[in-house]
């Protein structure tokens, strides 16, 4: 959590405050982001994970767990390196966040049969010492170079030092993860081969699904970037608090909750680097 809060900060750091106001105002785009995150793609999950789990109840739970729950702090690190638009998917955050919460109970009964009651006082803490804390820190930064002559430096001399921090954080906390979580990833091999299909083809799936939106002119390389990267990233560390909570009998349901990381965060930060080249097509 350490190197995830520090990217953070670097990420909100290098946004101008105007450019977070433009951002909540695009309403067109924060619709169809939404729309993917919420109806798409648990409806592809539910059906990628019948295809691929239904003789394994747990691991399908764990699945959807996971996938209808979107990211809401990765995401805008590996925006960040692809040099998305960092604005917007901020903007999408309390969204991704607040539906999610609100949504997970009613795709658990839907896709699952199975009702939960969640600990909303919990969740706000973690959300306020991961999210909330950087971001104010990044924007109190930001105000004391209030000059002209002192933003002129930051942008010429700091900001373009802090993308090479931004990925050193990220190859220290991908680092981290494997090192705390690499022996169950040995002690589960076969859990890992029947999750490691379907989540992969969800991450390929998504990954072509945003940016077809830039390929069609749609829009932007920066704002394709930023939906390609929400629909992709997924909330692991809060479906893993949901399981451990709700279904404490039950570890094969958050064995596929500790799993998934080690193969989500390899394959975006891949696609941070290969993103960029979409811009060439």
């Amino acid at each position: 959590m350490p190197f995830l809060v520090l990217m953070l900060y670097i990420v909100f750091l290098q946004v101008p405050l105007r450019d977070f106001g433009d951002a909540f105002k695009n309403f067109r785009f924060t619709g169809t982001a939404l729309l993917l995150n919420f109806v798409w793609n648990p409806l592809f999950a539910f059906l990628i994970g019948t295809i691929f789990l239904s003789n394994q109840p747990e691991l399908l739970l764990g699945f959807i767990l996971l996938m209808v729950t979107p990211c809401t702090d990765w995401y805008l690190v590996f925006t960040s390196i692809a040099k998305g638009d960092v604005a917007s998917c901020t903007a999408l955050l309390p969204w991704n966040l607040g539906l999610q919460l609100l949504l997970l109970p009613v795709y658990l009964i839907i896709f699952a049969g199975i009702t939960i009651d969640l600990n909303y006082l919990d969740l706000f803490r973690s959300v306020v010492i991961v999210l909330v804390a950087p971001f104010i820190t990044a924007l109190l930064t930001r105000k004391i170079f209030k000059t002209k002559s002192s933003l002129d430096w930051f942008e010429t001399n700091l900001r373009p030092k802090l993308s090479y921090l931004e990925f050193a954080f990220l190859i220290l906390a991908i680092a981290s993860i494997f090192a705390s979580q690499g022996l169950v990833l040995l002690r589960e091999i076969e859990v890992m081969v029947l999750v490691l299909i379907p989540i992969i083809i969800f991450l390929i799936i998504n990954f072509l699904l945003g940016n077809l939106f830039y390929l069609t002119k749609r829009w932007s390389y920066q704002k394709t970037t930023c939906l390609t990267f929400t629909i992709m990233a997924r909330n692991s560390p809060l479906a893993l608090a949901i399981a451990y909570s709700v279904f404490p009998e039950n570890p094969l349901i958050y064995l596929v909750l500790v799993i998934a990381p080690l193969i989500e965060l390899p394959t975006l930060s891949i696609t941070s680097q290969i993103n960029p080249k979409i811009k060439t097509l």
